[in-house]
């Protein structure tokens, strides 16, 4: 829960950054993938899965942080949630 906090607070930050004074029309937004561990050892198949759930959110929309289990969640590279 704190993990999506300070997701979701970094990307309401960077969603109100005024861009107009260097860029004018320009709206920044970012997505982001958290993959709780779930006490699954394997440090290199939490990342996995975070990269997998960051390109779930942007399948989703965008603009968006998308959270996870380790445990619930297959290991098949960058598909995550049964998407393509």
């Amino acid at each position: 829960e704190e993990a999506r906090r300070r997701c979701e607070r970094t990307r309401w930050a960077v969603e109100r950054v005024d861009c107009s004074a260097f860029a004018p029309g320009l709206k920044m937004t970012i997505s982001g993938g958290v993959a709780d561990r779930g006490g699954h050892p394997n440090p290199e198949r939490m990342v996995s899965q975070a990269d997998a759930l960051l390109y779930e959110a942007k399948r989703a929309g965008r603009n968006r942080v998308e959270i996870g289990h380790a445990r619930e969640m297959p290991v098949s590279g960058r598909m995550a949630l049964g998407s393509a």
